[in-house]
């Protein structure tokens, strides 16, 4: 059956009402319709308008509030902007949830539009962030199963398909919405990024100069003499059996550098090359930068092992004149046990 037969069969089957009373409700919907654009109002256009009310807070004072003011500039573009999308694009709406999904009288319309605006006109004086449109749409079908007289007419209110197709999209349209937000966030940085170069945390010999059964011999050089002499078969590679010979097959707990080569996950390299051995071992580099978000694990002494991995990190701090900036510090490391 073709998608505008069933529709036709779904309003011919629905119970008709006298024409007085529908005629009533033409005007009662007026009110309804009011109520609605309220609730349209004071989710919507809050939830449109929200980021970009946040965005305008931080630039005028320098800080971030967990509440801020709202410049009524804001609220007057969020507005016009959902007035413009109703009269070009919302016809294709109106025609799928009011004329394919159920029927539509005016008694059926107010009873949707009344009970989808109370919902979101309660939930926006509680402040939770609610969709008008699945609230209608959940009304709509709450309206039309009103038809079911029986078991046999259980389908035959609403118009599941279409029904099926909405719920579909309300799922895909998050993944859809994530995929184009990430991808013009990622273009943007990359073009307006303000860093130029990246923070790093200073010397790694300087962080573990104090600590005890430290390796003070530990550099590149000897490192690559070390992993030349735990490479048995010289193919310049250390697999699961050279690494268990010298205990390295035990990982850290929760050291995904460490994991990597231990293959605790999927996809992962089934060797350690001497790139990853030194840079493993804290030697390929003389200190950790935070946004190359690399990793490393001190050398000991022999018969001692990192408590953890040791990682560059970044927090807020002032200068000495009360501005702000991002300080840099090591974090994860302390000792050898």
């Amino acid at each position: 059956m073709a998608e505008g037969d069933e529709t036709q069969q779904m309003h011919d089957g629905a119970e008709k009402f006298p024409a007085k009373t529908e005629k009533l409700f033409t005007y009662l919907q007026v009110v309804s319709a009011a109520f609605d654009s309220l609730a349209h109002g004071a989710n919507d256009v809050a939830n449109s308008v929200g980021p970009l009310a946040a965005i305008v807070g931080i630039h005028q004072t320098a800080k971030v509030d967990s509440k801020v003011e709202v410049p009524i500039w804001i609220l007057v573009m969020g507005g016009a902007g959902i007035s413009i999308g109703l009269l070009t694009y919302g016809y294709n709406v109106i025609k799928s949830i009011g004329i394919k999904l159920a029927k539509i009288t005016p008694s059926r319309g107010f009873s949707i539009e009344m009970g989808s605006s109370i919902v979101v006109i309660v939930g926006s004086n509680l402040g939770i962030p609610l969709s008008t449109t699945h609230c209608q749409v959940g009304a709509t079908v709450g309206v039309g199963m009103c038809e079911i007289r029986g078991a046999s007419t259980v389908w035959k209110g609403v118009n599941w398909k279409i029904m099926a197709k909405v719920a579909a999209m309300w799922v895909l349209t998050l993944v859809f919405a994530a995929i184009c937000a990430s991808s013009i966030f990622g273009i943007l940085v990359a073009i307006y990024q303000p860093q130029i170069e990246p923070l790093n945390c200073g010397l790694i010999a300087r962080k573990i100069a104090n600590v005890g059964n430290i390796s003070t011999t530990a550099t590149k050089d000897s490192q690559k003499a070390r992993f030349k002499s735990y490479d048995s078969n010289g193919d310049g590679a250390l697999d699961d059996g050279e690494l268990k010979k010298v205990g390295w097959n035990k990982n850290l707990k929760g050291d995904k550098l460490v994991e990597k080569f231990g293959r605790r996950r999927r996809r992962t390299p089934k060797t350690m090359t001497e790139k990853d051995f030194l840079s493993f071992t804290c030697t390929s580099n003389d200190n950790l930068e935070h946004l190359l978000y690399k990793n490393c694990e001190p050398v000991c002494l022999d018969g001692f092992r990192a408590n953890k991995e040791l990682s560059c990190k970044i927090k807020p701090a002032e200068d000495a004149d009360g501005n702000f900036q991002l300080a840099t510090y090591y974090s994860g490391f302390s000792a050898c046990e």
